[in-house]
């Protein structure tokens, strides 16, 4: 699913984007807002938007690192709490259990991280840096939608 290729691109790419993210969570809430205009009132307040962004970039960039590791880093024992496979499942489960998030809006974000990605590094970006963020994107949507099907109770607390 996610290849070697793709983690390089991946890593590439979000390097460029740490600088301006504030600029790339805008573009991102923007996007999913016009594609899905009644998630605005999810998150309320701008101050809680704030904060909302914030996390976002800090779970992209949990993300990008473990996308970033070597094969033989998979095979180390990991402590729960940091296993990034169950942050990814317990983020599925408050997105569904919480949010009330539904399967089907998985698409919309996947579109809005795209763009948003597109129209912050703008011709920074090439189209197969592109493919290899919406493989990685597939992967980690399907791992969510596993975790919030899940019946284990994981309490990540304000990580997430």
């Amino acid at each position: 699913m996610v290849r070697d290729s793709d983690r390089e691109a991946v890593a590439a790419s979000f390097g460029l984007v740490i600088p301006m993210g504030n600029d790339m969570a805008d573009h991102f809430y923007r996007r999913l807002f016009h594609l899905k205009p009644e998630y605005a009132a999810l998150f309320g307040s701008e101050n809680n938007m704030r904060r909302q962004k914030r996390k976002f970039m800090k779970m992209l960039g949990a993300i990008v690192e473990t996308v970033s590791w070597e094969p033989e880093d998979w095979r180390d024992e990991v402590d729960v709490d940091e296993d990034p496979c169950i942050l990814i499942m317990a983020l599925g489960k408050r997105h569904q259990q919480i949010y009330k998030i539904p399967d089907e809006s998985y698409e919309q974000v996947g579109q809005a991280l795209l763009w948003a990605l597109s129209e912050t590094l703008g011709d920074e970006v090439t189209s197969e840096d592109l493919q290899a963020w919406s493989r990685l994107y597939h992967a980690i949507a399907m791992t969510m939608r596993m975790g919030g099907d899940s019946k284990v109770e994981i309490d990540l607390g304000e990580l997430i």
